[in-house]
């Protein structure tokens, strides 16, 4: 007798097969989480810091502080998590401690610093100094190797820079107006115009494949006529647009791993307030992946396979994610199944097919590899007196 095996994430696409983890109450919210050296760290309100090695299972660390959490990164063996007054630091994302470095800038009034990201070996901050007035009258970018000294650098835009991002070589970072300005650096210190981006105001940036990715919103408010937006590039100076949406306000977020580019939008107006994931394979294409009502998504990374969202209260995890050259689709619905054999049908030839055995859907072992030009595969039992046997298939990357 042979029996059929065929896992749900052989069929069902990874990024439509979510996991919400509600791991805070609901007058929390998580606002940064990131993946580096194996594990996956999520930061919040009330100092909320979780950590998984596995992005299902969390478990909460005592941060030392009540303050709010607002954005973390991780690199050069450390995790920095930048709060309302407070930078804290840990060598392994479990023990935390308080990071005087910023204080200066953190207790001052005349500062306003928004999150922290890693690029190409060195945190930066990214802010703004105020004028009598109270508006920013200098720009303000702030780096460092290990979160004890920083490098403070002026930069043109008066308001500081957004979206600081090490793409292809070189640093970039926008400057949101009537057209978003992309600047450009090769260090990170001095900074030059490179060009500008259609959109109103791009807050994400992105760089998979050879195509550059700019998210944001056009034409206003989310109360507004405001839409997402998502531009798309080959070389960084002509953007063409590549999704608009006028039910969500802004595409606040991007990001590309694992051969795919993920998107964050958001609505709040008076339809409520929902939010969404979107997906594309080659940067202008894009689909709708996850629409959640009266939910907010403040953040996304990747790891071990899957994306993973922080959320209000919640974190989202996808199924594990492949890339096209293995991503085939199996159908055990359009499966045939005799005494002694099984066929898989795809959703179009894949060539090579591994199948796989078990006795107890525990120990697996090679059974087979098949190269076929078909959009099937038939799975036969040797032998009519062997023990009954699990089979699973699955694309191989050439």
């Amino acid at each position: 007798m042979l029996v059929l095996l065929l896992a749900s994430n052989l069929y069902a696409h990874p990024l439509e097969d979510w996991q919400r983890l509600a791991l805070l109450t609901s007058e929390e919210i998580f606002t940064g989480i990131t993946f580096s050296s194996g594990q996956f760290v999520a930061v919040g309100s009330g100092g909320a810091i979780l950590t998984s090695t596995n992005a299902l299972d969390w478990a909460r660390q005592d941060s030392g502080t009540t303050n709010p959490l607002l954005a973390i990164a991780a690199g050069n063996g450390l995790w920095v998590a930048l709060g309302s007054g407070i930078l804290l630091t840990s060598t392994n994302g479990t023990n935390w401690q308080a990071n005087s470095s910023l204080l200066a800038y953190q207790t001052n009034a005349q500062y306003e610093l928004g999150g922290v990201t890693f690029q190409n070996g060195r945190f930066f901050l990214s802010g703004w100094q105020q004028g009598s007035d109270g508006n920013p009258k200098a720009g303000l970018l702030l780096s460092s190797k290990d979160a004890q000294f920083w490098d403070l650098t002026e930069v043109p835009p008066l308001s500081g820079l957004n979206s600081i991002s090490y793409i292809n070589g070189e640093f970039l970072a926008t400057e949101p107006g009537g057209e978003t300005v992309l600047w450009e650096s090769t260090g990170g210190i001095a900074w030059a115009q490179k060009g500008t981006i259609p959109a109103d105001d791009a807050v994400g940036l992105a760089y998979g494949d050879g195509v550059f990715v700019a998210a944001g919103s056009d034409g206003g408010s989310c109360s507004g006529s405001g839409r997402g937006v998502i531009y798309s590039s080959t070389n960084g100076l002509s953007w063409s647009l590549a999704y608009e949406s006028g039910s969500l306000c802004v595409v606040h977020d991007v990001m590309f791993a694992n051969g795919t580019f993920i998107a964050l939008a958001h609505y709040g107006g008076r339809g409520g307030v929902y939010a969404h994931i979107l997906s594309s394979t080659d940067g202008f294409a894009w689909n709708d992946r996850l629409i959640e009502p009266y939910m907010n998504f403040y953040g996304l990374t990747y790891g071990l396979g899957r994306f993973a969202v922080a959320g209000a209260g919640s974190i989202y995890v996808s199924g594990k994610v492949t890339s096209d050259v293995t991503r085939a689709r199996f159908h055990p619905e359009d499966s045939r199944i005799s005494w002694d054999t099984a066929r898989v049908v795809l959703e179009k030839p894949v060539d090579p097919i591994l199948i796989e055995s078990s006795e107890d859907l525990v120990a697996w072992r090679q059974f087979s590899t098949v190269a076929t030009t078909a959009n099937w595969v038939d799975i036969t039992q040797p032998l009519s007196d062997a023990p009954r046997l699990f089979f699973r298939t699955k694309a191989l990357t050439p």
